[in-house]
């Protein structure tokens, strides 16, 4: 999960995102939404309300990513791609996001560590719920309709699948809640996604965002005594370094 706050903490996997959303949605697709004055396939909506959920593999490649920001102020349905959404309402509600850029799982053998495609879905809800949002509206292309009408969401399309760009698209409307999030759970088999925010911190010297990841996944699957225990230890390290 990044936002602004936690940008600079992903920078190599945020260079990975833009540039297969370069490669992608711009060169392949040809969407008419990039702003060309700007480095990489990026619009307005990448600005300090912007919300990437990156999957990153046991590697630490960005395997799958996707953008969510608030509707209220900006949106693609309400401008640039405003004829794929005859249907779309409320866009100026408080409760809305937008979910673009979708990008999903290359095709082929996983490698070892692959996130599975579901754990994006359920961070999506998770992080949706928790936020207060009600309803998801987003903008995909074509392929992915097939994908998406079969995830599990409570998704509708908001108009028909027509030319955009140089390939096909489609808008589409997902109802958020907790009864959503739990059927989905219910479907997947799975209690919560692997979801995680990093604390934010000024300087990560050096460490990168996947260390920090495998040290806060151990940390929780230590006793309470044993993390007392390694946070005295660190507070000693820091002290003698200092």
């Amino acid at each position: 999960m990044v936002s602004l706050a936690a940008q600079a903490l992903y920078r190599r996997e945020l260079d990975q995102m833009f540039g297969r959303r370069t490669a992608h949605f711009r060169d392949h697709l040809g969407w008419p939404l990039g702003d060309e004055t700007r480095p990489g396939e990026r619009d307005a909506g990448d600005d300090d309300q912007a919300l990437y959920l990156l999957a990153l593999e046991a590697d630490g490649l960005v395997s799958a990513s996707l953008r969510v920001r608030p509707t209220r102020d900006w949106s693609l349905l309400a401008g640039p791609a405003a004829a794929l959404a005859p249907e779309a309402r409320d866009l100026d509600a408080p409760d809305v996001w937008e979910l673009s850029r979708l990008l999903l799982p290359p095709l082929g053998p996983g490698r070892p560590g692959r996130v599975r495609p579901f754990e994006l879905r359920l961070a999506l809800l998770e992080e949706a719920c928790d936020h207060g949002i009600r309803r998801i509206v987003g903008l995909a292309e074509g392929l992915a309709e097939a994908v998406l009408m079969r995830s599990g969401l409570p998704i509708r399309k908001l108009g028909p699948t027509q030319p955009f760009g140089r390939a096909l698209a489609f808008a589409f409307e997902i109802e958020v809640g907790p009864q959503a999030l739990a059927a989905l759970h219910a479907r997947e088999g799975e209690a919560q996604a692997r979801r995680l925010r990093l604390p934010l911190i000024s300087d990560p010297g050096g460490v990168s965002p996947l260390e920090m990841e495998e040290m806060l996944e151990a940390a929780r699957r230590l006793e309470p005594v044993q993390l007392r225990a390694l946070i005295a230890a660190l507070r000693q390290a820091g002290d003698e370094e200092n």
